[in-house]
């Protein structure tokens, strides 16, 4: 069985070619399917513009970790495949190990990748949706989360982008020269520390950096949280007209919240 992807150029046409022994089940085939289909786009945006964005080069950096066997060694060549991007926002420079791993391409392995691994890679495919270089990067160091969990890694350890100062007031009423699209956050992830529910079972929330959100009275989804706090790390995020949705790690649930401090 073989895969193949191609981004053809007229200077220099390029192919991903994977054979595939016949033992492997269609549940395996659709696992590095979802891997190959991250680093196809990783190639057509390098390919389709004039000068690719830091984020195209760190997927075509990550493609070259797939060789590595140990999932430890490859979570730091994850994080190594992600220098293009610091560099880029101004930010301290990934681990040198990590970045050499990142930079010295791994020979090709027989062994299957984890469903963790893959799931990982198809996640942070997925962040091309994110506007700006900062915001795709929070969201490919969240989507590492779950192989940081399998490992039995500090889940808090993963803030690999330093919030701005104007991310204090997120949430909050600002003047319209305040949230000019060069001052804006347009999202925060943070831990949090302390939740409660009402008799309608409207949450509270308390997070990690300080600030305080409730849930919008309406709001149809219903949060089944009974782990301690500090295992939940929350994504808010702008929504449509001045809202905030707000994600929980490990939930598909999409709740709408308020910030009340």
């Amino acid at each position: 069985m073989t895969f193949m992807v191609a981004v053809f150029d007229r200077r220099s046409p390029t192919r991903i070619c994977i054979i595939l022994p016949k033992k492997y089940d269609s549940e395996v085939v659709t696992m590095l399917a979802r891997i190959l289909f991250a680093a196809f786009f990783a190639l057509l945006f390098a390919k389709g513009s004039a000068q690719a964005r830091p984020r195209d080069d760190v997927m075509a950096g990550l493609f070259q970790c797939n060789g590595l066997q140990d999932d430890r060694q490859w979570l730091d060549c994850y994080y190594g495949a992600a220098q293009p991007a610091r560099v880029s926002l101004g930010l301290k420079p990934a681990l040198p190990a990590q970045v050499q791993l990142a930079q010295s391409p791994s020979k090709p392995s027989g062994n299957v990748p984890s469903p963790v691994r893959s799931g990982v890679v198809a996640d942070a495919g997925r962040c091309y949706d994110e506007g700006s270089d900062r915001d795709w990067l929070d969201c490919y160091y969240r989507a590492a989360l779950p192989m940081r969990k399998k490992l039995g890694l500090p889940v808090a350890a993963v803030n690999a982008v330093r919030p701005s100062p104007a991310s204090g007031d997120f949430g909050l009423r600002q003047s319209a020269e305040s949230e000019s699209p060069r001052n804006t956050v347009n999202s925060i992830a943070s831990r949090m520390i302390d939740y409660s529910f009402d008799a309608q079972m409207i949450f509270t929330i308390r997070l990690e950096n300080g600030q305080t959100w409730r849930q919008i009275d309406g709001d149809s989804h219903i949060a089944r949280w009974k782990k301690p706090a500090n295992t939940y790390l929350v994504t808010i995020r702008r929504g449509m007209s001045r809202s905030f949705v707000m994600t929980v790690s490990d939930e598909p649930r999409v709740f709408r919240v308020r910030r009340i401090n």
